[in-house]
């Protein structure tokens, strides 16, 4: 099965489905699902340009999508998480936190970001919450690899989260993210490879009461034994 992203071009294949592919369309609200054996059918679900954002996540077996909606009457959605059940374009179940940004998948569960708020650990097949990290703080994850992900940030420290344990496991200092305490600093990438974490964004007004000038690229080295845990 293909899930294709016409807007944002990204592609996912899945093994062993009925479903040959999905396409969205989020101009219109609609995700398409082509099946090997039967006639398409459209799931009039909602989305919309928050999803050509953040994508629309797809169960690892194939069998399930989830919507996710920044703010209630967003794309037609209620705020929160809509899954349906692909083969049969039914509704599964509903998470009714609101200011969902990322959606990571894994087997029998979902890690999600609520802005400003919370990480929740939410079960795949009926959308009850597993547990939760609290923090005032959270702008956005990014997926490190089973079992980690980066929070930005959890209690002002950009943190390393295990997944499975929902437990914090690392945290760094803005004296390591933001050396030179610039007044704006985005984070847009994180990579790990080789046991070095690495993140990448702009910058720029390191004196508060300087003008905004062009933004500085900046790469950065931030943990050189990351998996020293």
């Amino acid at each position: 099965m293909k899930i294709e992203n016409i807007v944002g071009g990204f592609t996912q294949c899945f093994d062993n489905t009925v479903v040959e592919r999905i396409v969205c369309e989020y101009e219109k609200g609609i995700c398409t699902v082509f099946f090997y054996d039967k006639s398409p059918k459209e799931l009039h679900i909602g989305c919309d340009s928050y999803n050509s954002q953040y994508g629309i996540p797809i169960s690892c077996d194939g069998s399930k999508l989830f919507i996710g909606a920044w703010a209630k009457g967003f794309g037609g959605l209620n705020k929160g998480i809509q899954a349906y059940e692909i083969e049969s374009a039914s509704a599964l179940w509903r998470f009714n936190e609101g200011k969902i940004r990322e959606i990571f998948v894994y087997p029998n569960y979902l890690i999600v970001s609520k802005a400003l708020s919370n990480i929740f650990k939410i079960d795949i097949n009926n959308g009850a919450v597993l547990d939760s990290i609290k923090s005032g703080t959270i702008e956005s994850l990014y997926d490190l690899g089973f079992p980690y992900v980066l929070a930005n940030t959890i209690s002002g420290k950009l943190s390393v989260v295990d997944v499975e344990k929902m437990l914090v496991v690392k945290k760094y200092s803005k004296k390591i993210t933001n050396p030179s305490n610039y007044l704006c600093h985005v984070i847009r990438d994180v990579t790990l490879r080789d046991n070095v974490l690495l993140i990448s964004g702009f910058e720029d007004n390191p004196d508060y009461s300087a003008e905004f000038t062009a933004p500085n690229d900046f790469e950065r080295v931030i943990d050189t034994d990351f998996y020293n845990i």
